[in-house]
Parts: C-alpha cells; structure tokens; sequence
C-alpha cells in the first residue's frame, strides 16, 4: 500500500473518532429509528471536579482548563469529558503527555480551526478532539481490562 492511500485511511479513521467524540452525548439513531451501537446512548452531567472511577484512572487529568460535562456510557465500555476554558496550546500540550504516558499515537491532524489525535494504550482508545476553547476526550475501553 503506498503512503499516500495510508495516510488518507489514517486521516479518515481520526475524522470519524472525532466526529464521535464531537458529538456530544446524545444518542444516534440509524436509518430504522433504533439506538445507534456507536453513538453515546448517556446524557450530560455538568460537573464541576475531574470524576474519578476505573476509565478516568488510566489517564491523566488535564492541568489546565474546566471541566464541563461528561457523559458515562461505561458500561458500554465508553466515558466522554469535555473541557472547557483551554486554549489550543495546552489541548496540544495535553496529548503530549498522554503519550508521555505511554499512549502511542496511531492518528493526528490538525488544522487552522482544529485538532486531534486518536491515542492507544493496551485496550484503551483515547480520542482527542479541540477547537476554539474546547477539548473533547472520548475514552473507549475494550477487552478485559
């Protein structure tokens, strides 16, 4: 496969991880009306502290910024954060450290407006999505932990 078909496969993988982690908690709904398997099916809850639990323990809380609301869908394997008050440098800064954390980076882009990246570790996904003042991280957690 040349380069050029791998980075296009590459960037579409990080496209749609981040059109997920972008889109909020609210849950999809295919062509039929039914839940969408890949959609957040849980609602915000705006809190105010980094929550703490088994998914949020793999990786570190951003130091600056606010949290704005999460949405837990766990038992899916899936747990959302949403950030607020961040500035684009330290959302770039943030996905540093977690590969300072030993995530390793399968995807990046970024543009004037944008950015992400989609980071592994063992059997956890991590994608991270900002722009403008927002970060976004979708965890997702597969397999036996």
């Amino acid at each position: 496969m040349n380069k050029i078909k791998q980075l296009s496969i590459v960037l579409a993988v990080l496209l749609v991880a981040m059109l997920i982690g972008l889109s909020g908690c609210t849950g999809g709904k295919d062509g039929n009306g039914q839940a969408s398997s890949a959609a957040l099916t849980a609602v915000p809850e705006y809190v105010s502290q980094w929550p703490e639990n088994d998914m949020t323990a793999l990786i570190p809380q951003p130091s600056n910024g606010t949290i704005d609301y999460v949405c837990d869908d766990s038992h899916q394997g899936r747990y959302q954060i949403v950030m607020k008050d961040i500035s684009r440098e330290e959302s770039a800064a943030y996905i540093t450290e977690l590969e300072d954390q030993g995530y390793t980076k399968v995807a990046s882009d970024q543009n004037d407006a944008s950015g992400g990246a989609l980071l592994q570790k063992e059997n956890m996904t991590v994608s991270v999505a900002y722009s403008g003042n927002i970060l976004n991280i979708l965890l997702t957690q597969s397999g036996e932990k």
